[in-house]
């Protein structure tokens, strides 16, 4: 599926894939009814929100992992005094891409010549 949806998005308009197109996407190249296509974009996400609110690392095997990381409280600069402020510590959220996606978009964007990241790896077909 992932080779179909980046190809149908290739040469498009779009430039950025969002919730409504992914969920396009899915209704026209798996062939969901529009419907579920949306509800199963919305409880995908709901899903990573809630897991993520409760503390918990989401990982997707050859796309990504996310994970709620503490900010520390630092030094800020108002932009528009330049006055030194003080930005209050906060919850993060990190992504991380795995070596298949970025393989994957490194072989992309370098029009298929992009070696695989090395020995065990599961990629992404061409």
């Amino acid at each position: 599926m992932g080779v179909i949806l980046a190809g149908r998005l290739e040469g498009t308009a779009m430039k950025t894939l969002t919730r409504t197109g992914l969920a396009e996407a899915l209704w026209r190249e798996v062939g969901l009814p529009r419907a579920d296509a949306e509800r199963f974009v919305a409880d995908v996400i709901e899903t990573l929100t809630e897991r993520l609110a409760a503390g918990e690392t989401v990982k997707i095997a050859d796309f990504a992992s996310f994970a709620v990381r503490a900010r520390g409280a630092r030094t800020g600069r108002n932009p528009k005094t330049g006055e030194p402020a003080m930005v209050p510590a906060r919850p993060a959220i990190a992504f991380h891409p795995s070596r298949a996606l970025k393989a994957g978009v490194a072989r992309r964007l370098s029009g298929g010549t992009a070696a695989p990241p090395g020995p065990g790896w599961r990629g992404l077909p061409p």
